[in-house]
């Protein structure tokens, strides 16, 4: 329930959007939202910048990953 929960807020746009005024307090997605310009999009901005953000998710799993399969396995075969 954690990991679902930390992901919904990780990737929360519209209400960080609606209360974040200045742009040093924007969460990841909105700051992401800022390559799109009008007419054009920086793609290899954005390929970078979501491969920097997905770099702490992976180190989480690569870390827990044992006590996360030990917790969804424990129910079964009992």
């Amino acid at each position: 329930m954690t990991i679902y929960n930390a992901l919904s807020i990780w990737n929360g746009f519209l209400l960080p959007l609606v209360l974040t005024q200045s742009p040093n307090r924007r969460t990841v997605p909105l700051a992401l939202w800022t390559f799109q310009g009008q007419f054009g999009v920086n793609v290899p901005a954005i390929a970078a910048s979501v491969t920097l953000t997905t770099i702490p998710i992976v180190v989480l799993y690569a870390i827990g990953r044992r006590q996360l399969l030990s917790g969804l396995t424990a129910g079964f075969g009992r």
